[in-house]
């Protein structure tokens, strides 16, 4: 039932770390439905980063950490102050436990401590870090007049390459050297899975041919895996029964020319210009599931809703945003309140 989106196979120089990420597992939203648990961060809207331990001890310059999360030099963390409010400090160095902050900051015993920027992680990602290759069989053996080199990808797509050569002999083994030099695939999309030497173990064939049979057989194998995708695409989308949407309004956020042409090439004839471009009276600029009144216990269908009587206005960088809730879906829209 499930196949992976493309062929190759990855190998990551990194441990991946999703909680690194802006508030990944911050909350499950309503893949649960709706929780007790807040899915907003009312204190700040930045990303918090990871959890590392609360202060133990502080003095002018310097404050110790009570965790187990290791500390580098450059890290940045984040606290609450005492006023409430969110600020960040970088570390300039770090003795064990003790944190040496490249500035001087109040901090008092039992704050909380988070990491938003961890400086070893992210040099370790400034990197290269992952390495993506499709798998490749490869067989050598001889033909009249020279030799030919098979090669097969994971999928089943193989081309076979001939060079003309003379057959000599060696007086020493030569399969090892052989297998080493049709292995150097380098930056190509390749790894060599297996590869079959199917000649005399004396067999002597200079580094020249191999190379020119190994670089022809990768150039061939690229062509055929291109016509190969062309070819499955098509019969992907003629098996495919598409029932193209012919009107677009401005939920579909068209607000560029390159989208405008994209959905037109997809037989959408009548395209409606985003909000940002051409504003609409008393339409929605937002659906979302997150109720603010829920999140501030005066849902409506709570006794404490009724101190707080529709509408509601969310003011947000001098704009207002008047709210409508419908509590049968129970859904949260936001409307710009000067142009209902």
């Amino acid at each position: 039932e499930y196949r992976t989106a493309s062929t190759g196979h990855s190998s990551i120089e990194f441990t991946p770390r999703l909680e690194k990420s802006f508030n990944r597992g911050f909350t499950h939203y309503f893949l649960d439905g709706r929780t007790p648990e807040p899915i907003a961060s009312p204190d700040t809207p930045k990303s918090l980063g990871e959890y590392v331990g609360k202060v133990k001890q502080s003095d002018k310059n310097t404050f110790t950490i009570a965790g187990l999360t290791p500390i580098h030099n450059g890290d940045g963390l984040c606290f609450a102050n005492n006023k409430g409010e969110f600020e960040g400090v970088r570390v300039n160095r770090v003795e064990g436990n003790r944190i040496f902050p490249a500035s001087r900051i109040e901090i008092t015993p039992h704050t909380v401590l988070y990491r938003n920027f961890d400086f070893e992680f992210d040099k370790r990602l400034s990197r290269p870090s992952a390495d993506r290759r499709i798998d490749v069989e490869i067989t050598l053996y001889t033909v009249p007049g020279g030799y030919a080199l098979y090669m097969k990808d994971e999928c089943g797509n193989h081309t076979t390459i001939r060079e003309d050569a003379p057959h000599e002999t060696a007086r020493t083994p030569q399969q090892e050297t052989q297998k080493k030099q049709l292995g150097k695939l380098g930056t190509t999309a390749y790894s060599a899975l297996k590869i079959d030497i199917d000649l005399p173990d004396n067999f002597f064939i200079p580094a020249s041919v191999l190379s020119k049979l190994r670089q022809k057989a990768v150039e061939s194998l690229d062509r055929i895996r291109r016509i190969a995708y062309r070819t499955e695409k098509r019969q992907e989308e003629d098996k495919t029964v598409c029932y193209p949407q012919t009107e677009l309004s401005y939920l579909g956020n068209v607000s560029n020319r390159l989208a405008e042409q994209f959905y037109r090439e997809h037989g959408v004839t009548r395209i409606d210009p985003a909000f940002e471009i051409k504003p609409s009276k008393g339409v929605p600029l937002m659906f979302t599931r997150h109720c603010i009144r829920y999140m501030l216990g005066i849902c409506k269908k709570t006794p404490a809703g009724n101190k707080f009587p529709d509408p509601l206005t969310l003011l947000y960088k001098g704009q207002k945003l008047q709210l409508h809730f419908d509590c049968t879906a129970c859904e949260m829209t936001l409307y710009k309140k000067d142009i209902l």
